[in-house]
């Protein structure tokens, strides 16, 4: 009993110790998805019906991670090649899409960069574009791609205020959201 405790406490500490997985071998172009910007509109609740668990905070995001929805309005299963790390919340599957092209999802997509907002205007923040997407087939097993997709982001978010409006991040960041 002792040794197999012993085998199992080192396989652990071994484990922990390597770092993030290696998700190449998982990669493929995101030409290979129908992209339809209008599927989803931004704030929209969704369900998740399928996503990778190998993607870990300690990953460089530099691709989309495909996570499988379905959206609560119209029951549409939908691909969102997702630009930030998704941490699913207290609220079990349903979460919020934002669409990197609003003023929202800019903010989101800067924060989870960890890039300084302050005194930057809306209008210079950029959404993402990546030429990779990480779809797991271990995850995925069905081939998702007939499904329509959209880029965006993927949260547990409750939008305060409109900050389509607001020129200056600090006061957008302070009006934006409450994090549940």
């Amino acid at each position: 009993m002792k040794f197999t405790y012993s085998i199992g406490l080192l396989y652990l500490i071994l484990t922990s110790c390597v770092g993030p997985i290696d998700l190449e071998q998982h990669m493929v172009s995101p030409n290979g998805f129908k992209m339809d910007p209008y599927i989803l509109q931004d704030g929209a609740e969704i369900e998740i019906i399928g996503k990778s668990d190998k993607i870990t905070p300690e990953h460089k995001i530099d691709f989309y991670n495909l996570v499988v929805v379905r959206s609560v309005e119209t029951g549409d299963t939908i691909n969102v090649l997702a630009t930030t790390f998704i941490h699913q919340g207290q609220n079990g599957a349903y979460m919020k899409f934002i669409s990197t092209e609003s003023a929202h999802g800019k903010i989101l997509e800067a924060q989870s960069d960890k890039k300084d907002l302050n005194n930057n205007n809306l209008n210079d923040l950029k959404p993402k574009r990546f030429n990779k997407v990480f779809y797991d087939k271990d995850f995925l097993p069905e081939d998702v791609r007939r499904f329509p997709a959209i880029i965006g982001i993927i949260g547990d978010f409750t939008i305060i205020n409109d900050v389509e409006k607001q020129e200056n991040i600090d006061e957008a960041i302070d009006s934006l959201l409450e994090i549940q």
